[in-house]
């Protein structure tokens, strides 16, 4: 009895090595990262956690979501508060751009995924919360200043993660799994792909679930025409490029495109290309969360939804910077933000770079 036991207990032992290795595996942690850009980054420090990243094309200034995760992390999540920034592009040193535009509002703020929204006059950002698992909704002034209108929430909203807004007071967000992304389940969601990600649209009035069965819903992007949505399946590792009824706001599921990274956060150009930032380790992300000397490789890819060119544009060991989760572009300028570094890129493009291998399967 005792020889069958321990036979049984070295057979789980192996089996549990086994699924690990394939797991490690399929999340890319043994490939090697050479970093590689045509142009030149320089790093801008003094912002903490700077995840994402919106540019308003006519001042030409970046909007900037900031928190501090890794402190939050190591247990100074209540007493932490993030900002947002409005970076300067034409002037970098200037004083201004470290300034927090949210004046104070709402008291509990840890911003996420954020959108620039404009027609006419109406110039507003939407910010996601996680501190409230909310949407909050600010007027932009001329000179950059946030007022904020209201917020916004849903009970079935319990791990937002990035908005993109389709009217002045009407936008989709995604919810990455079923439970928070940082908890045991919304983990065990992650590393087993389960396909509990969903996406909700509000129409200014109501709510309604806009697609579901999505492996950590996580970026969303909208096309210039507005018939359009991309959301990144970070824990598939692909672009989901769904169809859009632009009365109702109802989705439908068009393709899923592969890109080989836990893609993050989505931007769109003045040309209506799309940026998005990437993890093409997403384990070492993990520790680089907890201990800023783990470094953790970057991504940065454009698609064009019109030729349906996937490129590689910026890949980077972690050196200068870790875990890349957003991109934005402006003529030839490219902001690139990350989740832990107290830093974000402004770099300088030269060409574009080859498209990368990309399965493209429903």
């Amino acid at each position: 009895m005792k020889r069958v036991f321990a036979f049984a207990t070295i057979g789980a032992v192996i089996l549990v090595f086994l699924w690990g290795l394939f797991t490690f595996n399929s999340l890319n942690h043994f490939d090697d990262i050479v970093s590689n850009f045509d142009g030149r980054c320089d790093a801008v420090s003094g912002i903490a956690g700077p995840e994402d990243v919106q540019v308003d094309f006519i001042t030409r200034k970046a909007f900037i979501s900031s928190l501090d995760r890794r402190a939050a992390l190591n247990g100074s999540k209540e007493s932490l508060r993030g900002a947002i920034y409005l970076f300067d592009i034409n002037n970098p040193l200037s004083g201004a751009s470290w300034l927090d535009r949210t004046n104070g509002l709402p008291e509990k703020f840890a911003p996420s995924g954020i959108h620039f929204y404009q027609e006419g006059p109406v110039r507003r950002l939407f910010v996601v919360n996680d501190a409230t698992k909310q949407i909050e909704l600010f007027d932009v002034s001329l000179d950059g200043n946030l007022t904020h209108l209201e917020s916004f929430t849903e009970r079935r909203l319990t791990s937002p993660k990035d908005v993109v807004a389709t009217g002045p007071r009407s936008f989709y967000v995604t919810n990455d799994t079923f439970k928070a992304s940082g908890s045991l389940k919304g983990n065990i969601d992650f590393l087993f792909r389960r396909r509990s990600g969903v996406v909700f649209y509000f129409n200014g009035t109501s709510w309604h679930k806009a697609a579901e069965n999505i492996r950590y819903a996580n970026g969303i992007g909208i096309n210039k025409k507005g018939d359009r949505l991309y959301i990144t399946e970070t824990a598939a590792e692909n672009l989901i490029e769904y169809s859009r009824d632009r009365e109702t706001g109802y989705l439908t599921l068009e393709r899923r495109i592969g890109t080989g990274a836990a893609v993050d956060n989505i931007n769109i150009d003045e040309d209506g290309v799309f940026w998005i930032g990437a993890h093409p380790r997403p384990i070492a992300l993990v520790r680089h969360s907890r201990d800023k000397n783990n470094l953790a490789p970057s991504k940065v890819f454009s698609f064009n939804s019109e030729t349906d060119e996937l490129n590689t544009i910026y890949t980077d060991d972690g050196t200068l910077l870790s875990g890349s989760s957003s991109a934005a572009r402006i003529n030839r300028k490219l902001i690139i933000g990350s989740l832990y570094e107290e830093k974000f890129l402004l770099c300088n493009m030269h060409v574009k770079q080859p498209a990368i291998e990309g399965a493209l399967s429903l």
